[in-house]
């Protein structure tokens, strides 16, 4: 049986007696057995305890390099009482956040993603958390983002983004 060819885990074959299936292998998982009491998962694939431990093992340094562009506190769980976590896809100048957070009082860890370098320090300068990157390349998968439970889709501006000059263009040439 090949990785991926599966629609739904209903489709998998039973595993014979102590063999689990996994995302990695194509058959019976070879990568970890019951029996290995050695085994332990990679650093974030754990939870709880063992994910913090795991984390506060490690220098500063490698902590940034796992997080990337978000924030390394974003590596570590969640937990009730904190701001939900966020991203602001397009997020420009931070209206969107400087909004949420100023005008409808609402108190978020959202971070502001753009590609506009002068964008991003204005948002930045409003008091908000910006990035500058691609939203192409955010990965949902990425361990950062595990806790993060909001999302916003800020429209590009019309009069300064590329999109929206593109968008403006687009009106002024087509017709009805």
């Amino acid at each position: 049986m090949e990785k991926g060819l599966l629609e739904s885990p209903s489709q998998m074959p039973p595993a014979d007696a102590g063999q689990e299936w996994c995302e990695e292998c194509s058959d019976a998982c070879e990568c970890w057995s019951p029996e290995d009491e050695d085994h332990e998962p990679e650093g974030l694939e754990l939870e709880g305890d063992a994910l913090l431990a795991y984390l506060d093992g490690l220098t500063e340094e490698q902590r940034r390099e796992i997080a990337g562009p978000w924030p390394i506190r974003w590596l570590y769980p969640w937990n009730d009482g904190e701001p939900e976590r966020g991203i602001n896809v397009c997020g420009g100048c931070g209206e969107g956040c400087a909004g949420l957070r100023l005008v409808l009082g609402i108190e978020l860890d959202l971070l502001c993603v753009d590609t506009s370098k002068d964008a991003t320090a204005t948002a930045q300068a409003a008091g908000c958390n910006a990035v500058r990157m691609d939203a192409r390349d955010i990965d949902p998968r990425h361990p950062a983002l595990r806790s993060t439970r909001r999302a916003a889709f800020t429209m590009p501006c019309p009069n300064w983004s590329i999109a929206g000059k593109r968008w403006d263009n687009c009106r002024r040439t087509s017709r009805p």
